[in-house]
């Protein structure tokens, strides 16, 4: 039987950092680290990583655009005036 003097404990309180599931957050971070990762070896060209890099994902080429048929004028220009009286 309890006793009526006594107060209930409280729980401890949890800090924000507990609240995070590790777990995922280091894989995100690991994701996250690994493309900047190779992000930085595309950038700095390095032979064998250009190499490799390039047959997974070769660099864009810009295609000549065909030329636009030319648009009618659709603009219509305001021009401001006194209201009338």
């Amino acid at each position: 039987m309890r006793s009526a003097s006594r107060r209930p404990e409280r729980p401890l309180e949890r800090s924000y950092l507990s609240l995070v599931p590790r777990r995922n957050l280091l894989r995100a971070l690991f994701l996250l680290l690994a493309l900047l990762a190779v992000v930085a070896l595309k950038k700095s060209g390095g032979g064998f990583f250009r190499n490799v890099l390039d047959s997974v994902a070769p660099p864009r080429t810009r295609a000549a655009a065909p030329p636009r048929p030319p648009t009618p004028e659709t603009t219509v220009h305001l021009q401001l005036q006194a209201p009338p009286r």
